[in-house]
């Protein structure tokens, strides 16, 4: 949806010539290519005063650029709005879309231009006019942070739930961007706070990936499904703690998180806590009722995860626990192997003393100490040979 840049280029492009726009023109000698674009140079420049004597010349008020871009669009987008009641005065067509779809009112939707917003919905612009994308003057005044501009168009009866092609509501791109204001409008105004993306993403998924932890809270007390599961099977508090963002993860267990959700691929909170490296949260969930026996669509528990990332603290609360420490993946690797593989002689120490079967082989027949022997882990090599493994 971002197109400000164009717009800025179109800026450019454009005023390069606005010095050859002409003060006077006569019927016979009229260029119509020419006076079209400096239709849109003057309108884009906010000479009022130009624009009415092109149109007195006979321009064409609906012109457009090699993009669709419309005079009233330009004058629109950079908030002239003099220049704007004139041309629609003049008959410009409020509904004209650009080769993108965009309006003239998502134009102004976007830089956050009220007054000409008013004067395109007074003079019939299509609130709920849809871009190619799908999206809405709403949709791009919510991802703006447009507060103001937001009212103005559900006033005029814009609808709070549409939805683009990707499936997203004016409610999921206020969530993304953090404009906090916006999303309590959008829910005070009815907005649906369970609607799906095309891949399962609720406002509140979308919150707890970028990370805005106000907009999370208003979506959870406006009645948020904390355990909604994505296509993907994740849920907000495995996005939450997949980037990071431990306030909303804390705030979604709080609430009622299920600690013990699994995603298609198996992966548990628990488990996503302690590949992204967060032993702390691991702590949590654990004390929270994490299930520390589950297993991925592979076969890894959060004691393997544990293992390979060399979280000692957190591999002796899952032992303390009772975490199966021969649990094996299909293909057999047991959280001992991959201790050793990855160099970790604390956790493989831990992991003997509570019982790890120093032989266990897996299905090609490898054991922890040719792992640790293939590796180059000295100390490993040793510790194993020392608990009586196999060479």
């Amino acid at each position: 949806m971002m197109r400000r840049e164009w717009m800025i280029l179109i800026l450019f492009t454009l005023i390069i010539g606005i010095s050859c726009v002409k003060t006077e023109y006569k019927s016979a000698t009229i260029d119509s290519s020419t006076i079209k674009e400096d239709l849109l140079r003057a309108a884009l420049s906010g000479n009022t005063a130009e624009v009415r004597t092109l149109l007195d010349a006979g321009v064409e008020v609906n012109a457009k650029d090699d993009d669709g871009l419309t005079a009233l669009m330009l004058a629109s987008g950079f908030g002239h709005k003099e220049v704007a009641q004139l041309l629609i005065e003049a008959g410009a067509n409020v509904n004209a879309q650009d080769k993108e779809g965009w309006t003239a009112l998502v134009w102004a939707s976007q830089e956050g231009h009220p007054e000409v917003t008013k004067l395109l919905i007074a003079a019939g612009a299509d609130v709920n006019a849809q871009t190619k994308e799908g999206a809405t003057a709403l949709m791009i005044a919510s991802q703006y942070g447009h507060t103001d501009i937001a009212k103005l168009l559900i006033e005029a009866g814009a609808d709070v739930n549409a939805q683009d092609k990707e499936g997203a509501t004016a409610l999921m791109i206020a969530s993304q961007y953090g404009h906090l204001d916006i999303a309590k409008l959008l829910v005070e105004e009815g907005a649906d706070i369970n609607a799906e993306l095309n891949d399962g993403f609720t406002a509140l998924k979308i919150a707890s990936q970028y990370g805005h932890l106000d907009i999370a809270k208003l979506l959870i007390e406006a009645g948020a499904h904390v355990n909604a599961q994505a296509k993907d099977g994740y849920t907000a508090l495995m996005i939450a703690l997949q980037y990071g963002h431990l306030d909303i993860a804390k705030l979604l267990i709080e609430t009622g998180a299920h600690v013990n959700a699994q995603a298609k691929d198996g992966y548990t909170a628990l488990m996503i806590a302690l590949q992204y490296g967060y032993p702390e949260v691991a702590r949590w969930l654990i004390e929270a009722g994490a299930d520390v026996n589950a297993q991925t669509k592979v076969g890894y528990t959060a004691l393997m995860i544990a293992s390979q990332y060399g979280h000692l603290d957190i591999a002796k609360l899952l032992i303390a626990a009772g975490v199966h420490v021969n649990a094996q993946t299909k293909v057999g690797y047991t959280a001992l192997m991959i201790a050793s593989q990855e160099g970790h002689p604390e956790v493989a120490k831990l992991l003997i003393e509570a019982g790890a079967d120093i032989n266990a082989q897996d299905k090609e027949g490898w054991t922890a100490l040719m792992a640790a022997l293939l590796e180059g882990h000295t100390e490993i090599v040793e510790l194993l040979k020392k608990a009586g493994a196999k060479e």
